[in-house]
């Protein structure tokens, strides 16, 4: 991605690091005004959705369609004239205002993480479990 900061009418968009669970596997996960999370707000206290996207296995190939996530996939598509209709086609590896209880069950599947990772993703402040 590059940078880890964009900006917006003004406004700073902190990127999260990616968080790399203890079997190997590792994800993005994002909230704030910019992403597909509840509140859709930055720097809430607590979130209740949140924005997860391209989960990688341990030799860092994107994982298909995972199935706990399944009701959340994002995908693009195009329109087809013979149809008359939009058709979803190909999941972009996004999973939009993904339900925090299935992230927590995803997470503690995959052996949960490190303290180290914990702090990132808190930027130290204490997570309402």
């Amino acid at each position: 991605m590059g940078k880890d900061i964009y900006m917006r009418f003004g406004d700073v968009l902190a990127i999260r690091p990616r968080v790399t669970l203890l079997d190997g596997v590792s994800l993005s996960i994002q909230a704030s005004w910019a992403h597909y999370c509840l509140p859709r707000t930055t720097g809430a206290t607590q979130y209740t959705h949140v924005e997860v996207g391209f989960i990688e296995d341990a030799e860092g190939n994107l994982l298909p369609l995972v199935e706990l996530f399944e009701d959340y996939a994002e995908y693009s598509g195009h329109w087809d004239e013979e149809l008359d209709e939009y058709v979803q086609d190909k999941f972009d590896g996004i999973y939009a205002y993904l339900p925090v209880e299935l992230l927590v069950q995803f997470i503690e599947q995959h052996g949960g993480f490190g303290a180290d990772e914990l702090l990132q993703i808190s930027d130290g402040k204490e997570i309402d479990g």
